[in-house]
């Protein structure tokens, strides 16, 4: 982006000048170095306007385009280009000799921080105003543009405007030129290559925290379906509590591991059918109540509470209360 201590050169005729106080009649090197903004002559273009409502600059590219169609044949607009400011667009045609301008000074174009022309600065800047560069003279009214067959005696010429509009605020987008890349040519493909690897590498850890993510998100599952099976999951702490509750009440740090008796409970337990309320640990012995749909559901219990790795499972107690049976288990691990 230019700054106002950017260098700013005018072209003009093909002959190149530096721009200083005002004045564009100092003679610049085409070997300029550093940042500099270019302000091209106003004759190589030709310019127009529309009111336009608010829009992005792709809707309002097509606006412009089908505006265009109903003025000039194909060959004319196919390379405009537009400036939005307030309600209005600014419309900038090439004319047919500007092709081999650029084609002359692309490698000037290439290197500028901007390229804009005195005209469109003043359109940014002036609500009204006359123009005239050198061939044709417009009249600037409210974002309109008029073209005179007149030049007012006070019309605004490029050498009249230029110190009005420095710093530039605009800057023109050209077909065919393009900035030139900040990395050298030398430098391009393994700069590629880095990039290439390091999108490879983010792709893979991001893979990889993904799976780590889904392993997680199952144990914490796992984790729920057991609070649940305890009937701890709605306390503060369900950990805690469940470890209390399966210790019996009392603070102990014998006795076999709590996680695989409630997970030997949750191999055996049909959530459907069997409903734990009660788990107490002594020792090496489980005793645990509950309820049931029907008394085929405890049998089952027990079968599965073997399958799981349960030792000496035996139905203490079965109790039939209205729909539900309650049951009390007892098993070793």
């Amino acid at each position: 982006m230019a700054s106002s201590s950017d260098k700013n050169l005018f072209i003009k005729n093909n002959r190149l000048y530096n721009v200083e106080n005002g004045r564009a009649d100092f003679p610049a090197s085409t070997e300029q170095t550093g940042a500099y903004t270019l302000f091209l002559d106003d004759s190589m273009f030709f310019y127009l306007s529309m009111d336009l409502p608010s829009s992005n600059r792709k809707k309002a590219k097509g606006f412009i385009n089908n505006y265009l169609s109903t003025l000039f044949p194909e060959y004319m607009t196919e390379n405009f280009g537009f400036v939005l400011h307030g309600g209005s667009a600014l419309i900038y045609l090439p004319t047919g000799e500007f092709a081999s301008f650029v084609a002359e000074n692309l490698p000037l174009l290439k290197k500028a921080s901007k390229i804009t022309t005195p005209f469109i600065e003043m359109f940014v800047r002036e609500a009204s105003f006359d123009y005239s560069d050198g061939n044709k003279c417009y009249s600037v009214s409210g974002g309109e543009i008029h073209q005179l067959f007149d030049e007012p005696e006070d019309a605004y010429t490029a050498e009249k405007v230029l110190n009005r509009v420095i710093p530039a605020k605009i800057s023109m987008s050209i077909k065919g030129v393009e900035k030139e890349s900040f990395i050298p040519s030398a430098f391009k493909v393994p700069a590629i290559v880095l990039a290439v690897c390091y999108l490879v590498f983010i792709g893979g850890e991001y893979l990889r925290l993904k799976g780590y993510a889904s392993a997680l998100k199952l144990r914490e599952n796992k984790l729920q379906e057991l609070y649940t099976l305890g009937g701890v999951s709605g306390s503060n702490d369900p950990y805690g509590t469940l470890l209390f509750k399966a210790r019996g009440g009392r603070e102990t740090s014998q006795g076999i591991s709590i996680l695989n008796v409630f997970e030997t409970l949750s191999k055996a337990a049909d959530k459907g059918k069997i409903k734990l309320e009660d788990v107490t640990v002594r020792d090496t012995t489980i005793n645990c109540t509950g309820t049931s749909t029907d008394f085929q559901a405890v049998e089952e219990f027990k079968q599965k509470l073997q399958e799981a790795g349960a030792q000496r499972v035996n139905i203490e107690d079965t109790n039939k209360q209205g729909e539900i049976i309650k049951f009390s288990v007892r098993f070793g691990l």
